[in-house]
């Protein structure tokens, strides 16, 4: 159960030591330098906002969205939003149950991993989330809890990365860091549940690697605010 065990799970998992140590030295000389708004598009796990309230960016300086189901159950509960808003909808679990950010979540990972039942790692992965199902939901709960305590102030958006970039890349004051997919529809097949969890999924536009890398770069280097 090492997914549920490891600490930090939400956000830093995804970065090696050496990277968080150049984007936080980075995202600290922009701070030192006058930037008073830090921007993630594509948040993900917030990885890069953890780093930047590290930095010394205050949560009331962060903004940063998404579009996948994980990332905005996690962001809404860290930004005290009401998770009626996402219409979330789950097989086997209550709509009121959803309701709760940590059975919401918990019922994220049951149902994207129960696509892969035939498969003996997936199948006894499963039958401990039955066995242990509150102990899963506390710790997922601890989890959130702790997010809510460093990125709480944050403001959070279920929204397209062309469209946040739209708002803020000519903001002369905004450091704007972009983390998209390194291939197509890699978020999608990674939050998938076959259709056994569905939410109100905004409007979005699949990133393709293959010509939207070109297209960011031309965005960032015409921009007015200082773009990664």
């Amino acid at each position: 159960m090492q997914g549920f065990r490891a600490p930090g799970i939400f956000f830093l998992t995804t970065l090696t030591t050496s990277e968080q140590e150049f984007l936080k030295t980075l995202v600290g000389n922009a701070l030192k330098n006058g930037y008073t708004k830090f921007i993630e598009p594509c948040a993900g796990a917030f990885a890069l906002s953890h780093l930047a309230i590290q930095a010394g960016f205050k949560t009331s300086q962060i903004e940063n969205s998404d579009v996948s189901m994980f990332t905005s159950i996690m962001g809404y509960a860290i930004t005290g939003q009401p998770l009626e808003e996402l219409c979330l909808k789950a097989k086997g679990f209550r709509d009121e149950e959803l309701l709760d950010p940590a059975t919401a979540l918990y019922a994220w990972k049951y149902l994207s991993m129960a696509k892969n039942a035939e498969k003996d790692y997936f199948y006894n992965y499963l039958v401990d989330m039955e066995k242990r199902r509150d102990e899963h939901i506390k710790f997922l709960s601890e989890q959130l809890n702790r997010a809510k305590d460093i990125l709480g102030g944050m403001n959070y958006r279920t929204l397209d990365m062309w469209k946040h970039l739209e708002e803020v890349i000519d903001n002369p004051n905004a450091l704007i860091l972009a983390n998209p997919p390194t291939y197509r529809s890699g978020f999608e097949k990674y939050y998938d549940t076959n259709g056994n969890m569905t939410w109100k999924e905004p409007e979005y536009e699949i990133f393709d690697p293959k010509t939207g890398l070109e297209e960011l770069m031309d965005k960032m280097k015409s921009a007015k605010s200082e773009c990664f």
